[in-house]
């Protein structure tokens, strides 16, 4: 894993997706959950100099 690499946290985030929803809530869910996280990260113990932040096609790709 690429990100198992480097000295990053990574959010997995889930978000409601189409057709049940159209553009821009699942942008909108995302944005809400990395402002949350990244208003919170000190309680998760991350250092938000070193957040990734990423959709999950790019982490599939990052599976190798």
């Amino acid at each position: 894993m690429i990100y198992g690499r480097v000295l990053v946290s990574v959010v997995l985030r889930s978000y409601r997706l189409a057709p049940n929803v159209t553009f821009p809530v699942p942008f909108e869910d995302c944005l809400r959950a990395t402002q949350h996280f990244f208003s919170h990260a000190n309680e998760f113990g991350v250092d938000v100099r070193r957040l990734a932040v990423a959709g999950r096609l790019i982490l599939e790709q990052a599976e190798v």
